[in-house]
């Protein structure tokens, strides 16, 4: 999770345990926390950014939300019939995430017509996707696309061009690639990748890869899986 600034609303309610709140919420409710990119100004000169997330309910299942930072409300942005996780929202208000049975879907919450629009999928993508991540001008868009239905032994990371639609390979790497990242000037993803020891443990390792030469660097390798 990131925020801009500590002085500010977001930092505060950080600061103040917004997290463990959202944690103690009624039973049968779980929440998934990302945060998006900074996108308002307050008058101290700080940015702030709603907040979305994926939580689940009884009644509607897995499905992304948003918190708005100025009037302390929440707004449900999705009614997947197939679930919604791993939202990522860009500069311009494009919301992009993945449901349960592999799709990866955009949504423009900045509709100029304010007519409530309809998500659309990318269908350029191999059947079973997950993770997107929006880049920072919010051209492009990176996942991991996975090679067997359990989606539990390999997978690569795939680009998308969001204008045309168009996807391709961006890297076939050994083992399960997991929750790709964008550095800050678009020039650069990490993203984690597991590999099976013998015995059936699952070893996750962080690396950086630079989208001019596509060649990734080892950066975290402590033993451990589980590394976000």
């Amino acid at each position: 999770i990131n925020y801009c600034d500590r002085t500010t609303k977001i930092g505060e309610y950080m600061s103040k345990g917004l997290l463990k709140l959202f944690f103690l919420l009624p039973p049968f409710t779980f929440l998934l926390l990302t945060l998006s990119a900074c996108q308002r100004t307050l008058k101290t000169g700080y940015v702030v950014s709603p907040i979305t997330y994926s939580t689940f309910t009884e009644q509607s299942g897995w499905q992304i939300w948003q918190y708005d930072t100025d009037y302390d409300q929440s707004r449900q942005l999705t009614m997947n019939e197939n679930e919604a996780y791993y939202p990522t929202l860009g500069p311009s208000g494009l919301l992009a995430y993945s449901d349960h049975n592999g799709k990866i879907w955009l949504l423009d919450l900045n509709n100029q017509d304010g007519e409530k629009q309809s998500p659309q999928a990318i269908s350029s993508l191999p059947k079973y996707c997950g993770h997107p991540a929006i880049s920072p001008d919010g051209e492009r868009l990176t996942c991991v696309c996975f090679t067997f239905l359990n989606r539990s032994e390999n997978s690569d990371l795939y680009m998308v061009d969001i204008k045309t639609g168009k996807s391709s390979r961006l890297i076939s790497f050994t083992g399960l690639q997991k929750h790709p990242a964008w550095s800050p000037d678009g020039k650069q993803i990490v993203f984690s990748s597991g590999y099976r020891e013998i015995g059936g443990k699952i070893i996750e390792q962080l690396w950086l890869m630079g989208l001019s030469n596509k060649v990734p660097v080892k950066i975290i390798d402590n033993g451990h899986s589980n590394i976000h």
